[in-house]
């Protein structure tokens, strides 16, 4: 099948909260891409103009596995190294976490990674994506959670539990991405006016921001949020950020 031809198929999903919101901010032109990434980022790390961004709006629409990506990780062995910590039995294919959006940045000049986590109405919270790893990939996923929490420190405690699940996998990426020495950015992105939702969408930040610490509460510590850890003198910093992006129609036609 030529490039051309190539046919994309969606799931229903695609098309309302944040999954649909995450397509639209990626699908605009790279210049107004960069500059949304950089709004979440900014002063902690810069997305410049040869980085590479995942997904790629409607066109490129797969969420990525960083650890498939050569383009966001380029050492192969950090990549493998992250596949080892967190499976211990790859038969089966088993799961490893998707990412909303992730991007290559610049951290104090080093190369870095933006992992976003994307949420646009409440349910996406409370009812997150449960751990459905069994046997040995089961334990090997407590192990690395616990270690995660445990390098962390007080206050953190990171599991398998529902409904915590995926921000504690979340988290003990982030941090063990920055034990292999890659600088993080990891943003919680609460997208604004998602009206297609019957309820619980977010109409300001401090709605968003209040859903968010609440979720958090017992798994994260408040102060986590907005801070620079140093994971051995690489840092991991950990943001809260909303934006409002919706389809809006002027005179020249449609635009996110």
């Amino acid at each position: 099948m030529r490039d051309d031809d190539r046919t994309i198929t969606f799931q229903e999903r695609d098309f309302k909260g944040s999954r649909y919101r995450c397509l639209l901010a990626t699908h605009m032109p790279r210049p107004k891409v960069l500059e949304f990434l950089n709004s979440l980022v900014q002063p902690h790390a810069a997305v410049i103009n040869d980085d590479f961004f995942s997904p790629q709006g409607f066109c490129h629409p797969k969420e990525p596995k960083i650890e498939k990506e050569p383009r966001l990780l380029g050492d192969d062995a950090i990549r493998e190294a992250l596949v080892n910590w967190w499976l211990a039995d790859r038969s089966g294919n088993p799961t490893t976490p998707n990412w909303d959006i992730a991007s290559r940045c610049l951290v104090d000049g080093k190369r870095g990674i933006l992992l976003v986590e994307a949420k646009a109405h409440e349910d996406e919270l409370k009812h997150g994506p449960a751990c459905g790893a069994q046997g040995k990939n089961r334990d090997s996923i407590e192990k690395a959670l616990a270690e995660a929490a445990a390098a962390l420190g007080t206050g953190w405690s990171l599991s398998t539990a529902e409904p915590h699940y995926q921000m504690c996998n979340r988290f003990a990426w982030g941090w063990k991405l920055a034990q292999l020495k890659i600088p993080v950015v990891l943003v919680y992105l609460g997208f604004l006016g998602a009206r297609e939702m019957d309820k619980g969408y977010f109409g300001c930040d401090a709605a968003w921001q209040e859903c968010l610490h609440s979720h958090a509460d017992g798994c994260v510590p408040p102060g986590a949020w907005g801070t620079t850890i140093q994971v051995n003198g690489t840092p991991f910093t950990a943001l809260i950020h909303s934006a409002d992006v919706n389809m809006v129609v002027d005179g020249a036609g449609v635009m996110a």
